[in-house]
């Protein structure tokens, strides 16, 4: 049986008399989370994802992700071993990515994916705060930059050496750790700190943060509500949490 543990980045959204609640997530295992999802969602009557979770991911994003799995496919049995680690780790790293291969293209992931199926099981209403439109492009933009880098590596015997090579790998495994650790003990500014590492942080953290704040605040001043979107935009300033502060809503930590 899997240990539990509390959420590491909750808050309370309180608006004339409505507690809603804010959750930071990310997206990776979460089954050792499950016992305090049931207990944040209690009082809750509708909740909000990034994206429309019931919705199976556009054609065009799981096009990418086969022509990934095919140029992986290709490979050696020697070298799909040898970049197996490093696509795990740039995968999981792409913290906006809510398709992994290998997944039969679904969202069911992580933390999202867990509250998602105990919200499912209890019926709430669901919904997404950006288009599947602007779903679409920032995770086929993700995806096809790891596509080209891979199938640029595969015809060219040492770029492919040098992107395997043990030192990369490990710098990328070393920031999983380093992510993994930061939110699991709820630490904040370490966590906005590592999401400043990705190349296309203004597009992917910051300018979302506005959009998705500004989209949910219909929701939270009116029903109890939780706004469900991954930890970095709400420690990443101006997060939503700014947001919310700004048109009035009061944000309490809770853990």
């Amino acid at each position: 049986m899997v240990e539990q543990r509390k959420l590491p980045f909750v808050w309370n959204l309180l608006y004339n008399g409505i507690r809603s609640v804010g959750i930071g997530t990310k997206h990776f295992a979460a089954d050792c989370y499950q016992t305090d999802i049931y207990e944040k969602l209690v009082g809750i009557e509708q909740v909000l994802f990034e994206f429309d979770l019931s919705k199976p991911p556009s054609e065009e994003l799981v096009h990418t992700q086969e022509n990934i799995a095919s140029l992986v496919a290709e490979l050696s049995p020697e070298d799909r071993a040898r970049v197996a680690p490093l696509m795990h780790a740039l995968t999981q790293c792409g913290k906006i990515t809510p398709v992994r291969i290998g997944e039969g293209g679904t969202y069911l992931f992580g933390i999202d994916g867990c509250i998602f199926q105990i919200a499912q099981r209890q019926k709430l209403p669901m919904y997404g705060l950006e288009s599947p439109e602007r779903q679409r492009d920032l995770c086929i933009g993700k995806w096809e930059k790891f596509s080209t880098a891979l199938k640029t590596a595969k015809e060219n015997p040492p770029l492919f050496a040098l992107m395997t090579h043990p030192r990369v790998i490990k710098m990328a495994t070393d920031k999983i750790d380093e992510v993994h650790a930061a939110y699991d003990r709820g630490d904040a500014a370490a966590v906005a700190e590592l999401a400043k590492d990705d190349q296309d942080y203004e597009k992917f953290v910051l300018d979302r943060n506005k959009i998705q704040a500004l989209a949910s605040i219909p929701y939270v001043t009116s029903r109890p509500t939780a706004v469900v979107v991954g930890v970095a935009h709400v420690v990443c300033e101006p997060s939503v949490l700014d947001v919310y502060r700004m048109k009035g809503i009061t944000v309490e930590r809770v853990s």
